[in-house]
């Protein structure tokens, strides 16, 4: 079972990056269309703030913390690289459901064409694309993380010897 758990680290912490970069780029893609403008993620989640007022609430946070999705995939990149796997994989985890679901709601949501103003496909199904890689990566990351009985730990060294 170790050696099992022990395999699936280095592909986990391949896939978590390789969907954070993905998910990354996602935002830069087309999500909102008007006429012929095309906005990323970024644009359009400032001209949602201001146009609609949400300056409080879940939407609100949401869309002024938007920006961090760059800086926070790249500490979590760090992490993985750096030797810190569970640290990393917790706060992808974090990242990759918040990306996912706005992800999923603006795909669900896209317009087929036709209109002249509309939610764009492209950049929301890379985003979803990307934060199920990144999920599935950092879920592989986490199952090959040793537990509190693996072989060698302190409750395995001390087990069978008296209490003092």
């Amino acid at each position: 079972m170790r050696v099992v758990r022990q395999k699936l680290r280095r592909p986990g912490i391949g896939l978590a990056i390789l969907g954070l970069v993905i998910t990354v780029a996602g935002t830069f893609l087309p999500w909102l269309y008007s006429g012929s403008v095309q906005r990323n993620s970024y644009e359009a989640a400032d001209l949602l703030r201001r146009l609609l007022g949400l300056d409080s609430g879940v939407g609100g946070a949401l869309l002024v913390a938007w920006p961090a999705i760059g800086p926070v995939a790249g500490l979590c990149v760090a992490g993985y690289v750096l030797g810190l796997p569970r640290a990393a994989a917790v706060a992808n985890l974090l990242l990759s459901a918040i990306t996912g679901a706005v992800g999923v709601f603006a795909s669900v949501h896209a317009d087929s064409g036709g209109s002249l103003v509309g939610i764009s496909g492209t950049g929301p199904v890379t985003v979803l694309v990307g934060a199920v890689l990144a999920l599935l990566g950092a879920i592989a990351v986490l199952a090959s993380a040793p537990g509190p009985f693996a072989q060698g730990s302190e409750f395995e060294q001390h087990r069978g010897q008296p209490a003092s």
